[in-house]
């Protein structure tokens, strides 16, 4: 099959994150078994490329400013190439819907949408109502400029309505998790007829699986952005309550920190909020990928409270490196940790709940041995990438079938 993929993300030029980590691996296995694969992604640099990685994996580099650029960015480029020989499916992601006029000017050509979460959701996800000091200053800056203040809803503007239309454009919908399949039957009803629930492969690297799964070094560790639907506000509240019962314990901080609704950086909130604690708690700011290995190797649990996932391929990290994780109860995370059976799982906003699970890891390291064992198995067994992959190349035949049903 000749195989397009859509996504602003793709590494190294333009992040790590759960979609890069999930096209690097699909890509290559999709053409290391013969398929002619190409992505089209984007660079911060300012001229366009197309590197030829593999003899059928092609990337194309396009040059643009962000992620929401980028829609207009791949138009041309993917209709020379789709003009050259066209291309059988158009796998496209949901975040900034970058796949979005293509859909429009290509409606015979399969589409297939990865959901992996809308920026609207995140965007609502972290959304806290502002206090009323908040709402004073703000309906006052707005009287200064002249115009009152008026909040919209998150779901009603156009970029938004841009993500919820490649939805509902697609031939079919391929969900990671059952959570984030119901999450979308509420934003478009009648949806869930064209979803279909499919994992996100992992391919762990040798470098995990090597890891020991027994390990002593006390230490608690967080991967992921600092934002509010990732839990870090409620490990950082955890982390005094772990200290007064094992005051050796460590905790290190993963991750690129976004803005906070107060107006300064989420860590200097955070190390704001830690007081006293600060001293146990190590900020390490974003770490390349193959730096994971290192940090899991020192880490004796991992703690990621999200609030809410599609998926979690944190998880699947930790797992392969043998390590027990602390998950979020709502979500994909908790498939993934089979809702408690391969780790444990916490409601959000449960700091006293999580600084429990966090004390009990850490003074039984025959629990961690075991969960960090399971969790391994389960990478192995359920998400390995040959099994998954060649089950979306059978939804991809499907979503064929549906373009061909739409155009009668």
């Amino acid at each position: 099959m000749r195989l397009a993929f859509v996504a602003y993300e793709f590494p190294p030029d333009t992040g790590g994150g759960g979609i890069g980590t999930y096209l690097e691996q699909v890509s290559r296995y999709f053409s290391a078994s013969g398929h002619d694969v190409h992505i089209f992604a984007g660079t911060r640099e300012t001229t366009a490329r197309v590197e030829r990685n593999l003899p059928t994996l092609t990337v194309h580099r396009l040059p643009c400013a962000d992620s929401p650029a980028f829609r207009n960015a791949v138009v041309a480029p993917f209709l020379a190439e789709h003009s050259r020989q066209p291309f059988d499916i158009l796998e496209a992601a949901d975040f900034d819907a970058p796949a979005l006029d293509l859909q429009h000017r290509l409606p015979d050509l399969a589409c297939v949408v990865k959901l992996h979460t809308p920026r609207f959701f995140v965007e609502e996800l972290n959304h806290t109502s502002p206090s009323r000091l908040q709402m004073l200053r703000i309906h006052l800056g707005a009287w200064r400029r002249g115009r009152l203040h008026r909040p919209e809803a998150i779901r009603s503007d156009a970029a938004a309505q841009a993500e919820l239309a490649t939805l509902q454009a697609a031939h079919l919908v391929s969900a990671p998790s059952h959570a984030i399949a119901e999450a979308a039957e509420g934003w478009l009803p009648g949806l869930r007829a064209r979803v279909e629930i499919l994992p996100l492969p992992f391919d762990p690297s040798s470098a995990l699986l090597r890891i020991p799964i027994t390990s002593s070094t006390g230490r608690v560790t967080f991967l992921g952005r600092l934002e509010e639907r990732k839990g870090i506000v409620d490990l950082i509240d955890a982390v005094k309550l772990v200290l007064a019962r094992v005051p050796q314990a460590r905790f290190c901080i993963v991750g690129r920190s976004m803005p906070h609704s107060s107006g300064e950086s989420m860590q200097a909130f955070l190390e704001g909020r830690l007081g006293r604690s600060r001293h146990a708690v190590e900020f390490t700011g974003a770490v390349s990928p193959p730096k994971i290995p290192f940090i899991l190797a020192e880490t004796d649990v991992l703690a990621v409270p999200s609030h809410w996932e599609s998926y979690g391929l944190v998880c699947c990290e930790a797992m392969a490196a043998g390590r027990p994780v602390i998950g979020g109860a709502r979500g994909g995370m908790a498939e993934i940790l089979e809702h408690g059976n391969c780790g444990k799982l916490v409601e959000p906003r449960q700091p006293g709940e999580l600084a429990s699970l966090i004390i009990r890891l850490l003074e039984d390291p025959v629990e961690r041995e075991r969960l960090g064992t399971a969790g391994r198995a389960r990478v192995l067994r359920d998400f390995s990438l040959p099994r998954i992959a060649e089950a979306q190349l059978a939804s991809y035949r499907r979503a064929m079938d549906n373009r061909l049903r739409l155009s009668r």
